[in-house]
């Protein structure tokens, strides 16, 4: 996720499966605990932010374990394709996100915490950061509180990133979901929001 170094107060993003209009993905395939996903989007849009400097077709995908125990290991990456360099682009890189933690569930209550590295195989378009990934959810509904520490921005390092998420499955809309998100920078008045729409599908093989 490359984050640019200042952010308007309020920034609105509609999206469609995996962030991106015109998403093509492959199903995930899922096996004794190991999941694999891959797909193809017409841009990626990440928190509401376009990733790269001029829209594109990027290529996605990853894998994921997860244990009994609700211990989970991933991996994730992103082209970053980006032949716009004389408008600002960085040129082409690898995004690939390493990720770890704990789920699980309480009378209902599903709580997570785990964290997340991300970096970039060419240092001209970001330094690799951390951010810590707190979850909680009760039926539909779900919230989550991100916080990183990225150096490389212009202002304080450190942010913040505030979601709630609604399953709309529970009004008869399977695999539909909507999320609204706000960034809080240090050093930065006021907050970007941002809306996700998505609809995903899992087709065992």
């Amino acid at each position: 996720m490359k984050k640019p170094s200042t952010l308007k107060n309020t920034l609105l993003s509609m999206a469609v499966a995996a962030a991106a209009m015109g998403t093509v993905a492959a199903p995930s395939v899922a096996q004794a605990g190991v999941s694999a996903n891959v797909g193809f989007v017409s841009n990626y849009v990440f928190r509401g932010l376009q990733q790269t400097a001029a829209k594109g077709p990027q290529l996605q995908g990853g894998m994921d374990y997860e244990a009994d125990s609700g211990v989970y290991a991933g991996i994730w990456a992103s082209t970053l394709f980006d032949d716009s360099i004389a408008d600002g682009g960085a040129g082409d890189s690898l995004e690939y996100d390493v990720y770890a933690g704990w789920g699980g569930e309480f009378e209902g209550v599903s709580v997570g915490i785990g964290a997340t590295y991300y970096g970039y195989t060419d240092k001209d378009w970001d330094e690799g950061y951390v951010e810590a990934n707190l979850s909680a959810g009760y039926g539909p509904v779900s919230v989550g509180v991100d916080l990183g520490d990225n150096k490389n921005l212009d202002t304080d390092s450190g942010y913040k990133v505030y979601t709630a998420s609604l399953d709309l499955g529970v009004i008869g809309a399977e695999g539909l979901g909507i999320s609204y998100g706000a960034i809080d920078m240090d050093g930065v008045d006021g907050s970007a929001t941002y809306v996700d729409v998505g609809y995903s599908a899992t087709i065992d093989m």
